[in-house]
């Protein structure tokens, strides 16, 4: 790895490991402490030696992976350990730090926005007797030191299949509409409220591969459409409490939509960070061999076996806190840090990160879109867009074909088949 990007890794694993998210009994082990510590003493000393251009460079990064709020945690708490009463040292350039205290107050800015919005529609859908489920984003958010560390977007709500159009209805009143017409490709309807994009979804994912959706379907059944007992329950302060999955469906479910991304665009580290905390909060409650079985049944299991060793070797993860998918010939990696990962295994994650840190959030930093601005003709210009979309993740599937052949050449077909469906619905509009 690259100097700052071992920098940026060791910063995010400080601030999502920070010592308000240790539990008692990691307080009271001196290695867990131990291990805090130096890794924060050699954090700040790289950090010291960080000239004003490494360190544009560093947020610029931390940007593009939708992380500063965790580096900007992570930095603020270097800077205090640097002062004292009789020291005036400063451990970022002027400018910098002030761009970082902007990007910081934007970030609280949008999750108070985020959290007020959530409760409106939270509360309009149940008063109409539609009980709305959060998925990711905000409900993500809550496992972290803080909050505020997680950089934030939309809000994705799933209701059930046959509440769908009733709450599409009752949300129209209340938000602008955001989206086309609805088919089979489409499994939400797009809103804005407050400014804010709002996903309503009767479909939680589409599966990579085609002839997994009926499984997908099923997992979403079981854990979405049960007793409502079953789900944790957080209020953003309106008069309903709102509804977050079950810690056993969020357990699949958000590393199945990273997967499902890092095929179709390209993921950020946030999704990792993501995964990270939700499962060092609730491995304790999650079935594991479910787990598996899920990842098994949906044809993602050797795609778990990377992101797994990944989380473990760069995120600081447990290896008992993700459960591990067999067998993994005879874990003959170096330094497998317990996880009995084998060589292919070891060297595809390290791919795996290289490619994540070089395309960024969603794909948006490797391949450039083009705007054909100055082509005259709506229709012509939308045509050329869309091809050039089609050509940038085109290139994207070039470059991860031999870290997994399978995956890319299983869900090439869908691919092609929704962007050319999706390329004439809206070029007759």
């Amino acid at each position: 790895m690259k100097v700052l990007d071992d920098v940026l890794i060791g910063m995010l694993r400080i601030g999502i490991w920070s010592r308000e998210k240790l539990n008692d009994s990691e307080l009271s082990d001196k290695s867990s402490s131990d291990k805090f510590n130096n890794n924060l003493g050699r954090l700040i000393s790289e950090s010291c030696l960080m000239s004003e251009r490494q360190w544009n460079a560093l947020f610029s990064m931390a940007s593009r992976n939708a992380v500063i709020g965790i580096v900007g945690s992570v930095v603020s708490s270097i800077g205090r350990s640097l002062e004292s009463p009789s020291s005036t040292v400063s451990l970022l350039p002027e400018t910098i730090s002030a761009k970082l205290k902007a990007c910081i107050d934007r970030i609280k800015e949008s999750h108070l926005l985020l959290n007020v919005t959530i409760a409106q529609v939270n509360d309009y859908l149940c008063d109409r007797g539609i009980r709305p489920v959060l998925l990711k984003g905000q409900g993500v958010a809550l496992e972290y030191p803080s909050p505020t560390m997680r950089q934030c977007g939309d809000i994705d709500l799933y209701v059930r299949p046959d509440d769908f159009k009733k709450a599409c209805s009752a949300l129209s009143e209340i938000c602008e509409t955001d989206g086309g017409s609805l088919d089979e490709l489409s499994h939400h309807a797009a809103f804005k409220k407050n400014g804010i994009p709002v996903e309503l979804h009767f479909k939680c994912a589409v599966s990579v591969f085609s002839e997994y959706d009926k499984k997908i379907a099923e997992i979403t059944e079981r854990y979405l459409h049960c007793p409502d007992g079953n789900f944790r329950k957080h209020s953003f302060g309106g008069k309903h409490d709102v509804f977050l999955p079950p810690a056993d469906f969020d357990a699949f479910y958000l590393l199945y939509h990273l997967i499902r991304h890092f095929i179709y665009e390209g993921v950020g580290l946030r999704h990792f960070c993501d995964y990270a905390v939700f499962m060092h909060s609730h491995s304790g409650e999650i079935d594991k061999a479910a787990l598996v079985r899920h990842f098994n049944d949906t044809g993602v299991l050797k795609f778990y076996e990377v992101l797994r060793c990944l989380m473990v070797r760069y995120f600081g993860v447990s290896p008992d806190t993700l459960p591990a998918a067999g067998p993994e010939d005879g874990g003959n990696a170096p330094e497998s840090a317990g996880g009995n990962f084998s060589r292919r295994v070891w060297r595809k994650s390290e791919k795996m990160l290289a490619l994540v840190m070089e395309c960024g959030n969603f794909g948006f930093f490797m391949f450039k879109p083009r705007g054909f601005n100055s082509v005259k003709s709506d229709r012509l210009r939308y045509y050329l867009r869309k091809a050039d979309s089609l050509s940038r993740k085109l290139k994207w599937r070039i470059r991860i074909f031999s870290l997994f052949p399978a995956y890319v050449s299983g869900e090439f077909p869908r691919f092609v088949y929704s962007h050319v469906k999706s390329a004439l619905r809206g070029g007759r509009s």
